[in-house]
């Protein structure tokens, strides 16, 4: 999960499921361990907050091998905390998922071991080819190395962008939700003045640098915005050219004033902003304590989520026009050199087991990031959980306040709940008179099901002759069994679609969760992976120290004074409190002698 603060050794390590001691490879009972290090809320868990997709692994693999196994997981809250965990090599790792600058750290360090894809086949077969092919070209594996050979599986992904409120009461009084969202299409709305002291930033400092570099180097972005719109540069010409401005931190010899640049835009941003945070914005937004948050989009997908039981806060999600980061998590092996075979190859069955479609639909259900994993399974997801369509699967009943299903008959005349998955043919037209009610009571009163009146053989969905909006073939070709591609062409609700400055054409970047969970791959061309820093780590990390030090933004100063205020007046009234009461208790003494 993006929790990438920048202080090294920051956080405790949370024990989620773990009773083997480190080192252990076995327990006494021949139960075969495998130990995993991951973040926080990264994989499902049941309501009971015990049974974990964890468990299923292990009732799964017991049966499958008749062999015992337990899966030690552990927790930590940030990239930095995990990579100096094994390094100090006190306790060792089967599997670690951690971030892609990450990875290139550890590659190049030749702390993790190459994983053969092939040992994996349910990722091999199932993972978008696309972001998959992202991630690889984000390190390099060794000469001579097996075509299937990689140092990574990955395993969520995502975009670091804007999550606003267009209708925040705070903003500037001659702000309107349609211009907060225009404003969203850009940086710049992280400077703009109409919103100082509304925003949030990431207390990470790769997150934020990102964000300073595109608006440092705003004008050398928009023109080569400009020739890519003329067809003067191919997309990926475009995205090797911003990944380089993207990027400039990592060269060996460091241009210092760039970095200088970089440094002035961290601290206008700061003097803009509410404040930095680490993971309360997520929620800050939904309560309406602030009205945008720079996040990432898996914490954006859950505070939609969570506003949906919010009236107050209509929220919207932005991937700025002007460039943005391209984030991925993935699954490496560290080197150790106790584990056994048999250990290895449970961790790869782990692997493999959370690169099955249906468990990466379940994981995604709980944690709200998006996985590399595509399939069948996932095109259900995104129809239950995001398509537009999801409303035609329902009626609503207004005497109960409740939702209730529409039934067809199959072809053996017997009833079958009507779902959203259903709804994937995409050249049917609606037919309104596939309806029939089982009473004449208007409004649906008192009714429990809608039949339809003949045999299901056509979707029930008005496209207004426009057709699918959303296009994420790119991301599910070549996964697929029982749909076809053009079934990965969704219908969205929840995207705006304005005029891009740079190009004149109608384009989107601010939608709602499905934008968020899912952008188009339009959108990914502008994005650019942050690498490792390398040598010029420590002069980044030093930037950020003195960034972090500088004095505090005016809002966040004055909830600081008024919270040491109110200690300090608790104090106090502590102690006067007790002098008072003594003495009331010294007079009442002499009142009774």
């Amino acid at each position: 999960m993006r929790k990438d603060l920048s202080v090294l050794g920051l956080g405790l390590v949370t024990v989620l499921f773990s009773s083997c001691l480190a080192g252990c490879s076995a327990q006494s009972d021949n139960t075969l361990t495998i130990r995993v290090l991951s973040s926080e809320d990264y994989i499902y868990i049941e309501d009971d907050g015990i049974t974990t997709l964890n468990t299923y692994f292990e009732q799964w693999y017991e049966e499958e091998y008749g062999q015992k196994i337990k899966v030690a997981y552990e927790t930590t809250d940030t990239n930095e905390t995990m990579y100096n965990l094994l390094k100090t090599g006190k306790t060792h790792y089967d599997l670690m998922c951690t971030s892609d600058y990450i990875i290139q750290k550890l590659a190049n360090e030749d702390e993790i071991e190459l994983i053969d894809k092939d040992e994996v086949p349910a990722y091999r077969d199932y993972a978008s080819v696309y972001v998959d092919d992202t991630l690889q070209q984000a390190f390099k594996v060794p000469e001579g190395s097996k075509e299937t050979d990689t140092y990574a599986i990955g395993y969520m992904w995502g975009t670091l962008g804007i999550l606003f409120n267009p209708e925040y009461k705070g903003f500037s009084k001659n702000v309107t939700s349609a211009e907060a969202i225009h404003d969203a299409t850009s940086w710049d709305m992280l400077w703009d003045k109409k919103y100082t002291n509304t925003a949030s930033i990431k207390d990470s400092m790769r997150d934020t640098f990102a964000v300073a570099t595109i608006k440092a180097f705003e004008e050398e972005i928009n023109i080569l915005r400009e020739k890519y719109a003329n067809n003067e540069i191919s997309g990926k010409e475009f995205n090797k050219e911003l990944d380089k401005i993207f990027n400039f931190v990592c060269e060996e010899e460091l241009d210092e004033k760039k970095l200088n640049e970089v440094k002035k835009a961290l601290v206008s941003l700061k003097t803009n902003s509410f404040g930095l945070e680490v993971d309360s914005g997520k929620q800050d937004i939904v309560t309406g304590k602030i009205g945008i948050n720079l996040a990432w989009s898996g914490d954006a997908t859950n505070s939609f989520w969570e506003a949906e039981d919010n009236e107050d806060t209509t929220l919207a999600y932005s991937i700025p026009e002007n460039g943005g980061n391209f984030w991925l998590d993935a699954w490496v092996m560290p080197k150790y050199e106790n584990r056994s075979d048999e250990v290895h190859a449970a961790a790869m069955e782990y692997l493999n087991y959370l690169s099955t479609p249906e468990n990466a639909a379940l994981n995604m259900s709980y944690v709200g990031y998006t996985s590399f994993i595509a399939g069948d399974s996932v095109i259900d997801y995104i129809y239950d959980n995001f398509d537009a369509r999801v409303y035609d699967a329902y009626v609503y009943n207004e005497e109960n306040e409740t939702y209730f299903p529409i039934y067809y008959l199959d072809e053996k005349g017997e009833e079958v709940e009507f779902w959203v998955s259903d709804l994937a043919v995409t050249d049917a037209e609606y037919n309104p008179d596939l309806y029939y009610y089982e009473t004449e009571e208007s409004e649906h009163e008192g009714l429990e099901k809608i039949m339809l009146n003949q045999k299901y053989n056509e979707r029930v969905f008005d496209d207004g002759g426009e057709g699918p909006d959303v296009d994420l073939r790119y991301f599910f070709e070549g996964t697929l069994e029982e749909y076809d591609l053009d079934d990965a062409m969704f219908y969205s609700d929840d995207n705006y679609y304005m005029e891009d400055e740079i190009t004149g054409e109608e384009s989107t970047s601010v939608g709602g969760i499905f934008f968020c969970a899912y952008p188009e791959e339009d959108i990914l061309t502008r994005c650019c992976i942050m690498q490792d820093y390398g040598v010029n780590n420590k002069k980044v990390l030093k930037l950020w120290e003195e960034f972090k030090s500088d004095a505090l933004p005016v809002p966040a100063m004055i909830i600081l004074i008024v919270e040491v205020g109110l200690i300090a007046f608790g104090i106090v009234y502590y102690f006067v409190g007790k002098k008072v009461k003594k003495q009331l208790r010294r007079l009442r003494k002499e009142n009774n002698k």
